[in-house]
C-alpha cells in the first residue's frame, strides 16, 4: 500500500471481509475510515455506520472515544505499533475493547494509515487491566505520601537551621558581634560560603571579612582582607542588588561575575582556588531602606539555586538584616544614653558653681544686715528697722533657693536627704507676704490680711 494506490485492493478486501478477526483501515491524521471488513463492522454496528470517509472515533460510544482517539493518536505521531491496548467499558454497558495498531510509514517515513484490530477485552485481560490501574494508583499514593514526608521533613530542617541562626545573630546586641555572627552565614546543602556587603549611613558601601568552613580556604581570603572591596559596577553583590533592587542569582557567569568584582590579576586568581560555583545575592532591608546584602557562594559545579532556596535565603536575609538593625539601635541608644549623662553632668556641675558663686554676696549681704540691726552705725528707726527686716527675709529666701539648686544635683547622685514634718502654714504665708507687699503697694492694691485655721 501507498499513497498513489487504493488503500486496498479489491481482491484483499473481499478476503478480508470473510476473516473472523475485526479490521479496520483509517488514513491521515484525523484517523479517517478507509476500510472496515464484515467483522469490525458488526462489533460497531450497534452505535454507529461503519461508512468510509468518517471520523473513526464516530463509530464508538462518547464513554470509549477519548481513549481510543488517544491510542490512534500516539499510534501516528511515533510510528510505532501499539499490541492489546485496552479501552476501558463505559457507563453505558459497552464491553472493553482490545486494540492492536499497526502503524504503515511511507517512503519518506511519515505515517499515512493505521492498520486496527479490534476484539473484546478477555475476563483475563481486565482483570489484569484492573490490577494495573490499582497498583498505579497505590505506587501514585505512595509517592505522594513519600513526597509529603520528605517535603515536611524538609520543613522541619528548615525551621531548625532558621531558629539556630536566628539564636546565633541575636546572641548579642554588640554590632561588631552581630557582623562576626553574619559573616558565617549559609545556606544548608547549597552555599559553601557568603559574602556581606554593608551600607553605612553616607551610602558607603564596605564588605566585611569573609569567613570560609574549610580552614585552607579561609587562610586564602584573610590575605584578601580590606583588597577585595565592593565597587559600583560588580556583577554581584551590594551593587548588583542596589541596580535590581532584589534578588540576583547567577548561575551560567559566575566566575565572570566575580572577575568583574576583581580589581587585580592576583585577587582574582585567589578567589578561583576557592571554587566559584552559583551566585545568590539577597538585599538587606529595613524599614524600606537597604542597609546591605549577602552573597551566598555554591561550590564549583553546584546546582542552581531553586525557588526554595531563595525563599530560604531571604528569610535569612531578614533576620540578619532585624539582628543588625537591633544591634544598631542599640548601639545608638547606648551613645544617647552617654550624651544624655555627659550632659547631664555638666549641668550639675554648672549649678553647683554658680549656688557657691551666688552664695558668698548672700553671705555678705546677711552679715551687713546684722550689723544694721544691730545698730552698729548708729540707732534705725521703726521703718528702718522694718525695711531691714524684709532684707534679712529676701536674703534668707535667696538662700533657700540656692540651696534648692544645690540639692537638685545632689538628685541624680542619690545622696539628698529628705527631712519630712509638719510645719506651720501661717508663718509661710506671712513669710511669701513680705515678699510681695511692696508690689502691692506700688499697684496700689489693698490685702486685708492671712487667716489660716
Amino acid at each position: 500500500m501507498n499513497g498513489n494506490s487504493p488503500p486496498m485492493a479489491d481482491s484483499f478486501a473481499q478476503h478480508m471481509d470473510h476473516v473472523a478477526a475485526a479490521f479496520a483501515l483509517t488514513h491521515g491524521g484525523h484517523h479517517t475510515l478507509a476500510y472496515a471488513n464484515a467483522a469490525f463492522r458488526n462489533m460497531v454496528a450497534a452505535h454507529g455506520d461503519a461508512r468510509v470517509g468518517g471520523p473513526m472515533e464516530d463509530l464508538f460510544p462518547t464513554s470509549a472515544r477519548g481513549g481510543l482517539v488517544a491510542l490512534l493518536d500516539r499510534a501516528f505521531r511515533i510510528g510505532v505499533a501499539a499490541r492489546n491496548r485496552l479501552v476501558a467499558a463505559g457507563a453505558d454497558g459497552v464491553p472493553a475493547l482490545s486494540f492492536t495498531i499497526w502503524p504503515e510509514l511511507s517512503s519518506t517515513g511519515e505515517t499515512e494509515h493505521l492498520l486496527i484490530e479490534m476484539r473484546y477485552a478477555t475476563p483475563t485481560e481486565l482483570a489484569i487491566e484492573l490490577q494495573r490501574d490499582v497498583t498505579g494508583r497505590l505506587l501514585l499514593s505512595a509517592f505522594r505520601e513519600q513526597d509529603a514526608a520528605v517535603a515536611a521533613l524538609e520543613s522541619r530542617r528548615e525551621a531548625l537551621f532558621l531558629a539556630s541562626e536566628s539564636h546565633r545573630l541575636a546572641a548579642s546586641l554588640d554590632e561588631t558581634a552581630t557582623l562576626a555572627a553574619m559573616e558565617r552565614m549559609a545556606l544548608p546543602h547549597v552555599g559553601a560560603w557568603c559574602v556581606v556587603d554593608t551600607l553605612d549611613e553616607d551610602d558607603v558601601m564596605h564588605r566585611l571579612t569573609v569567613v570560609h568552613p574549610d580552614p585552607a580556604k579561609q587562610a586564602i581570603l584573610a590575605e584578601l582582607d580590606g583588597r577585595w572591596t565592593p565597587h559600583v559596577g560588580d556583577a554581584f553583590g551590594l551593587p548588583a542588588a542596589l541596580r535590581s533592587g532584589g534578588p540576583v542569582a547567577i548561575v551560567d557567569d559566575a566566575d565572570a561575575a566575580i572577575a568583574s568584582g576583581t580589581h587585580d590579576p592576583e585577587t582574582l586568581a585567589a578567589l578561583r582556588q576557592l571554587g566559584i560555583g552559583p551566585l545568590l545575592t539577597i538585599p538587606l532591608t529595613i524599614r524600606d531602606r537597604m542597609i546591605g546584602a549577602v552573597t551566598f557562594v555554591g561550590g564549583r559545579n553546584g546546582l542552581a539555586f531553586t525557588a526554595d532556596d531563595i525563599a530560604l535565603a531571604e528569610d535569612l536575609a531578614l533576620r540578619s538584616a532585624m539582628a543588625l538593625d537591633r544591634a544598631r539601635l542599640y548601639s545608638e541608644a547606648l551613645s544617647l544614653k552617654a550624651l544624655a549623662e555627659t550632659a547631664n553632668e555638666a549641668k550639675s556641675a554648672f549649678l553647683s558653681m554658680m549656688s557657691h558663686e551666688l552664695r558668698t554676696p548672700l553671705n555678705a549681704i546677711a552679715g551687713y544686715v546684722d550689723l544694721l540691726a544691730l545698730e552698729v552705725h548708729g540707732p534705725l528707726t521703726d521703718a528702718q528697722r522694718a525695711d531691714v527686716g524684709r532684707i534679712r527675709t529676701n536674703q534668707r529666701y535667696l538662700t533657700g533657693l540656692i540651696n534648692d539648686l544645690l540639692n537638685l544635683t545632689k538628685l541624680g547622685s542619690g545622696h539628698l536627704a529628705y527631712d519630712l514634718g509638719d510645719f506651720p502654714a501661717q508663718k509661710l504665708f506671712e513669710a511669701g507676704l513680705e515678699l510681695v507687699e511692696p508690689l502691692i503697694t506700688q499697684k496700689g492694691l489693698t490685702l486685708d490680711g492671712i487667716a489660716c485655721e
